[in-house]
């Protein structure tokens, strides 16, 4: 399966960090219980630039390699925090954000490398056409078809990016049928290409996610080991020490062939449904009653967790043992700081969709 495109990776200790781009991407896009998948990978350096202005605002360029444009993110100092608008869709963070002026309610989606929008929302919002097609792959075993629009302007709380591409599927992508019959529909995916380069707070009690600069920090703590088509989250599971993709737009964890592996002969199969934005279908699954779980400091069992005989993501140098969903999220307040590789979570309540004990 494959996707031409461009798209943002960093590099892995520098601060200002390292901005990547590449001209031909291989990708596959998935969607468990809902949640549209898009990943791509990315291959050559191109510029930064960041500094403070007298408008007590930060702001970072990124510039693309080989293209006239320049991606700016302009952090002021004044704290807006958003809140999780309710879509009926479990443990993930829709947000919303302006395109142009116009609002849109999105995920925030560490595992979608480049950011989607449906195209009514994107006409709406004036966002231009590049005139530039892009033809993929999903987990429904279809072929889907994808347009770039640039952005202008977008507004993020205290965030806002110019020059941004966004990536426009048709509105239907992104309507999903629920186990409820009642259909849940978000606008769009805020992806990795802006979401590595902030740092990113949610606070279960207020219920409210905030944003603000990554600045660099001293701390020996890593959650995060790096990016492969994704955030990997280095996880301590059954005593064993794996890695883990990292996927804040799927709501619910799902184990791949890496750990698949490793369960036991006698547990049965069942039928699992994958849906993305091109279709479904139906895979064999084997289903752990209890995944117990250590992020760094935070434990967590996470309950009725389907693993798969087949990769779920298109991973090149990591082996992975699965795709962690939003449902490890559920019940913490948790910071996302990529450039400090950290992933923090602290554990609140339990407030899950989904059967997870927290210890």
């Amino acid at each position: 399966m494959e996707w031409t495109s461009l798209l943002w990776k960093p590099s892995r200790r520098q601060f200002p960090r390292d901005f990547i781009v590449t001209p031909e991407v291989h990708s596959k896009s998935i969607l468990f219980y809902g949640i549209v998948r898009v990943f791509f990978h990315a291959a050559e350096k191109s510029g930064i630039g960041c500094g403070r202005d007298r408008f007590s605002c930060y702001t970072e360029s990124r510039k693309l390699k080989g293209e006239g444009r320049v991606m700016k993110l302009t952090w002021m100092e004044a704290e807006q925090p958003l809140p999780r608008i309710d879509r009926g869709l479990p443990n993930v963070f829709p947000i919303p954000i302006q395109l142009q002026g116009q609002p849109a309610v999105v995920l925030f989606d560490t595992g979608a490398s480049c950011s989607a929008v449906r195209r009514s929302v994107a006409e709406a919002a004036g966002l231009r056409p590049l005139h530039e097609q892009i033809a993929g792959g999903g987990s429904g075993l279809g072929r889907i078809q994808a347009e770039k629009w640039l952005a202008e302007t977008v507004q993020i709380g205290p965030l806002t990016v110019t020059e941004q591409v966004w990536m426009v599927l048709p509105d239907a992508c992104f309507v999903f049928e629920l186990e409820t019959g009642h259909p849940a529909q978000i606008d769009g995916l805020l992806g990795w290409d802006v979401l590595q380069f902030g740092c990113w707070q949610w606070d279960e009690k207020s219920q409210r996610l905030s944003g603000k600069p990554s600045l660099p920090e001293k701390s020996t703590i890593h959650e995060l080991t790096g990016w492969d088509s994704m955030p990997v989250v280095q996880a301590e599971t059954n005593g064993e020490i794996l890695c883990w993709g990292f996927d804040s737009g799927n709501t619910s964890t799902t184990g791949g062939s890496l750990f698949y592996s490793r369960l036991p002969e006698s547990l049965p199969l069942e039928l699992e449904t994958l849906t993305g934005v091109d279709g479904t279908t139906q895979v064999p699954a084997k289903r752990l009653a209890r995944l117990p779980l250590r992020i760094g400091t935070a434990e967590m069992i996470l309950s009725d967790v389907p693993v798969i005989n087949k990769t779920l993501y298109p991973v090149r140098d990591q082996a992975v043992a699965g795709l962690l969903g939003a449902d490890v999220l559920a019940g913490c307040s948790w910071r996302l700081d990529y450039p400090n590789r950290r992933l923090e979570l602290k554990p609140e309540a339990t407030n899950s969709n989904r059967p997870v004990r927290r210890v």
